[in-house]
């Protein structure tokens, strides 16, 4: 795909976000978007699923409600990009930035996140796991949080990590309850699984 099928892929989208009845949703499944300049950008909605991403400058891009599942967005640009609600899941961020972007609601399940630049501070606690198990125990193995509060988690891990770390809930406002528990628990991409796993494993996670 060249730089010219991409612009106008982009603009028949920025017709599209204008009227539904004109232009077409963008549909850059599995493209090459290796150091293009694409600040500012409308990608709002469009499926990016697979893209390759790598060095590309998507500052202050909305790229709200978009599909980039699986994509590689290393070393990327996406400071203050409009993130919410975007499906990143399982996308290769390592070394990306992501300061000042709002990435509230967007789904990073299984998103490698090694290096990612965030524009908010946080302290990653050894002992939190500890805690979680101490207080999951205090309320009779109590993993489910369901009464006061909610998560997009199987289970609570994350819940209770945001909620028994004294920057959890600060962190939690700015990104997602399963984003803040993993940073907190300092869990990576393949670690962080044990949120959807049920209560059994969880357990034996948490006591090991």
């Amino acid at each position: 795909m060249s730089k010219m099928d991409i612009r106008e892929i982009l603009k028949r989208h920025r017709l599209w976000l204008d009227d539904p009845d004109q232009g077409e949703c963008a549909n850059l499944i599995g493209a090459d978007l290796r150091f293009a300049d694409l600040e500012g950008a409308a990608l709002r909605f469009a499926d990016i699923r697979g893209a390759d991403i790598r060095f590309a400058n998507l500052e202050c891009a909305d790229i709200r409600d978009a599909y980039l599942e699986g994509a590689d967005i290393r070393f990327a640009n996406l400071e203050g990009a409009n993130l919410k609600c975007a499906d990143i899941k399982g996308a290769d961020l390592r070394f990306a930035d992501i300061r000042f972007a709002d990435i509230r609601g967007a789904n990073l399940i299984g998103a490698n996140l090694i290096g990612t630049r965030f524009s908010f501070d946080y302290k990653a606690d050894p002992s939190l796991k500890g805690k979680v198990l101490k207080a999951v125990q205090a309320e009779g193995c109590a993993l489910k949080m369901d009464q006061w509060h909610s998560c997009e988690t199987s289970h609570c891990i994350a819940g209770w990590a945001v909620t028994l770390h004294p920057e959890g809930k600060e962190l939690e406002s700015k990104s997602t309850t399963y984003l803040a528990g993993r940073l907190l628990l300092g869990l990576d991409h393949n670690e962080s699984k044990i949120f959807f796993t049920d209560d059994a494993k969880a357990m034996e996670w948490l006591t090991r």
